[in-house]
């Protein structure tokens, strides 16, 4: 019996936060987050499901539109490490996959969702594209599936000797796809070239007539076949995570897996460092994904609420998701010391916890000895 009660008592010794629960049906992050083809609104996909947003709206506003978690694919799962979504030419609509799911079509006029490309068994997604066809890469099969966008039927399937890990695709036909191996393929004016790197793919974006791609810690450019690149060092940002080309290309946004997000322009010179607090002390504040319109960046990231940044003022305009108090995203630069946790704010039971324990024990070993004595 006293194992019992000392278990349960230091199980309930593990410092737990005060926090008030969230309440409502939007707290959610943006694992993928983009901007609606140059307009206020944005589409992401996180925890809890698909969401479009009305940038301008209220802090705490709800979304425009929302399908739920379970529609595409169920719950976040161990397996499912990737969520992907990726826009139309015009806007009107996304495709959306989670990396154990099959890929899903939702239109925004409609709000209609489509199951429009069933994966096998070993063909489950690592990136999805919507260009001049649907393409989706594969992780086992090393295979990249292309489909007609408008049928949805499959025209084609690629096949190479490394799981594709990359794709994007424009609508006048250019094709980029990065592999884990490091090698790019790039397909523009029906012509294919080979580009070979020393670390996987991670990501890559199409912006106008350029290729803007990431691997390792580098983010490269390739325009009119001259090859840009930028290496972001370890005193700068502590990994590559994520990145967003400006719409006009001057300028990327790279962010890492502690809440900090580097701003350079294409002489590599840094013109800004940014930090996201934490929004749980002891949990990193990895930035997931990055998008940029105008003057505004939208940032997804591993906790909830989705901050939109004034790149020219670097103030948050706006925080999407559930979230009405702006201040605690206000952006300062120099960079302050990562703050140590602070334990005030945690319940403070571990020497209440060990106390009671040691009394239990205390306890029963007098009753023994009184009973020892009787008998």
């Amino acid at each position: 019996m006293r194992q019992y009660i000392i278990l349960v008592l230091l199980v309930f010794a593990i410092p737990m936060p005060i926090r008030n629960a969230v309440s409502g049906p939007y707290f959610d992050h943006g694992d993928v987050v983009r901007w609606v083809n140059g307009t206020e609104t944005a589409v992401s996909i996180g925890f809890f499901g698909l969401f479009l947003w009305n940038a301008t709206a209220e802090p705490g506003a709800p979304p425009m539109q929302e399908v739920p978690t379970d529609l595409i694919g169920g719950n976040y799962n161990k397996q499912a490490y990737r969520k992907m979504l990726d826009l139309n030419a015009d806007g009107t609509g996304v495709i959306v996959a989670k990396s154990e799911t099959d890929v899903y079509k939702y239109t925004f006029g409609t709000r209609k969702l489509e199951r429009i490309i069933v994966m096998g068994e070993k063909d489950m997604p690592t990136d999805i594209a919507w260009g001049d066809n649907i393409y989706v890469g594969t992780n086992q099969s090393k295979k990249l599936l292309v489909y007609d966008p408008v049928t949805y039927e499959q025209i084609d399937t690629m096949e190479f000797g490394s799981p594709v890990w990359a794709v994007d695709a424009t609508p006048k036909g250019d094709l980029a796809i990065g592999f884990k191996d490091g090698t790019l393929l790039l397909r523009t004016n029906q012509i294919w070239q080979t580009y070979r790197f020393g670390s996987t793919i991670l990501d890559i974006r199409w912006n106008r007539d350029e290729l803007f791609f990431s691997e390792g810690d580098q983010i490269h450019v390739l325009s009119s076949d001259k090859l840009e690149n930028y290496t972001v060092s370890k005193d700068v940002l502590n990994t590559v995570l994520e990145f967003a080309p400006s719409d006009n290309g001057t300028k990327f946004a790279v962010g890492d897996d502690n809440g900090t997000i580097v701003i350079f322009n294409r002489d590599g010179d840094l013109l800004k460092k940014l930090r996201i607090p934490r929004k749980y002390p002891l949990l990193p504040e990895k930035i997931r994904s990055l998008d940029w319109s105008g003057n505004k960046l939208i940032v997804g990231k591993q906790t909830s609420q989705i901050p939109i940044i004034d790149t020219t003022t670097w103030e948050t305009v706006q925080v999407l998701a559930n979230e009405t108090d702006l201040s605690k995203y206000v952006l300062n630069e120099p960079i302050p010391p990562e703050p140590v946790p602070d334990f005030v704010s945690f319940i403070p039971i571990l020497p209440l916890s060990i106390s009671l324990a040691v009394v239990v024990i205390a306890k029963k070993k007098r009753v023994k000895a009184k009973l020892k004595r009787q008998t």
